[in-house]
Order: C-alpha cells, then structure tokens, then sequence
C-alpha cells in the first residue's frame, strides 16, 4: 500500500511538473508571436497582466525582464518621435543591463549586455544626428549635446 501511494505521488509530481513547464513554453510561444507580429504594446501589456496571473511559472519569470526589454526596444524602433524613441531605448538598455547582471555567468547575460550595448549606441547616434542638423550658431547647445553622446556611448 506504502508503495503504491508513493508512486502515485511521483506520478502526480511527475504531472504538475510536466503542467509547469508547458505553460512556461505557452507563455514564451505567446510572447514570441506577439512579437513576431509587431504588436510590441499588447507584449508588454501582457507581461504587466501575467506578473500577478497563477500561470506565471518560475522558469518563465526568470525571463520576463529579457522579453520585457526587448517588446520596450522594439517600440522604441517604431517610433516616430525623438523624445519617446529614447525614452524608451533608455527603458529598455537599462532592463537589458539589469537581467545581465542577474545571469552574469550564462550566455544570455551576455546576449542582454550586447542588447544594452546597440541601444547605448543607437542613442548616441541619435544625438549625434541632432548635432549634425544644428546650425553654426549653436555651438553651446552642439557642445551640450556632444557631452551627451559621449556618456550615452
């Protein structure tokens, strides 16, 4: 009788575990065909729902900053306004940063570091775009705006 309780509960263990995983993979599938269609705004949407949702499974709360930073960078790339185009670059490479140093030692912490690092960039061109369109006149705003740049980059 011992016996056979205890196979039953490795079963049932057995089964949540394999339940756990698969909504991680639903809730991964999900975010990634979000993604894949361009609908970076109902991504983030999502993860700010499904942050108190019981489907949340570990594994895929582990993730959700990486998937949180990538939908935030890819709104920022599809804006059409300076202002919101770094606000959310910033957004983004800052969460990027974060889940890299939370997963120093893995590959995707470096994967995230190299996301942070074309952000950083892209903002620093940007600005420097600013400059290049300012007139000759400008030259205290342009040398405001180089300082910039250079600790965006």
């Amino acid at each position: 009788m011992v016996r056979h309780s205890t196979v039953i509960v490795c079963a049932g263990l057995a089964l949540v575990a394999a339940r756990g995983s698969a909504a991680a993979d639903r809730n991964a599938d999900f975010m990634a065909a979000l993604q894949d269609r361009g609908w970076d705004d109902v991504a983030v949407e999502y993860l700010a729902w499904i942050n108190d949702s019981p489907l949340q499974t570990v594994e895929f709360s582990r993730q959700m900053p990486f998937y949180r930073a990538r939908a935030l960078a890819a709104q920022a790339g599809a804006s059409r306004q300076s202002e919101e185009r770094q606000s959310l670059q910033a957004d983004a490479a800052a969460q990027f940063e974060t889940y890299a140093k939370a997963h120093a030692d893995a590959p995707e912490g470096a994967r995230a570091l190299r996301e942070a690092a074309n952000l950083r960039a892209a903002q620093a061109l940007a600005i420097v775009d600013e400059i290049a369109k300012l007139p000759a006149q400008a030259n205290v705003q342009r040398e405001s705006l180089q300082q910039l740049a250079q600790r965006r980059f």
